[in-house]
């Protein structure tokens, strides 16, 4: 039996209802809730692992930003980045300035900020109405467990 645990995380600084967890046997849903806390959703992936050793799992988490935006910030690490992440990440949301887009009032970058984007996005260069930049926010409610923003996808392991 193929198992798989998921976990759709929020950086919000109330979780509360944000974080859903799941649990699938050969594709079909057999758990489903929301968790109370982030501590709550770590034990319990622990918790699923123990019991299913070869499950597959995935965790909808933004661990750090474009290189270009964290280096912009005077640091060099996904580490060190979250901790201007911590004085500032609330502000970026609630403000959603450029780079930052996806909320009212906003507006995407222009065709001639590519640097902006992922480098697989720019070696597609796909259009721009096809493509999601890593900084992009969302004020729409996409769903159960669905978070209202979503930052994007993590800096490259690998230089680029």
């Amino acid at each position: 039996m193929a198992t798989t645990v998921a976990i759709d995380w929020s950086g919000a600084l109330n979780p509360l209802g944000k974080i859903w967890l799941a649990l699938a046997h050969d594709g079909e849903l057999a758990e489903l809730e929301p968790a109370p806390t982030r501590e709550y959703a770590i034990d319990w992936l622990l918790g699923r692992l123990e019991v299913y050793p070869t499950a597959i799992a995935g965790i909808d988490f933004a661990f750090s930003m474009p290189r270009w935006f964290v280096e912009s910030h005077g640091v060099s690490s996904a580490i060190e980045f979250w901790k201007v992440v911590e004085r500032c990440g609330e502000n970026w949301l609630q403000e959603c300035e450029h780079p930052f887009w996806g909320k009212r009032n906003s507006r995407r970058p222009d065709e001639d900020e590519w640097e902006l984007y992922r480098q697989t996005e720019r070696d597609v260069k796909k259009k721009l109405s096809e493509s999601r930049t890593q900084v992009r926010l969302s004020d729409r409610w996409s769903g159960p467990g669905r978070h209202r923003f979503n930052p994007g996808n993590a800096v490259p392991f690998e230089d680029s």
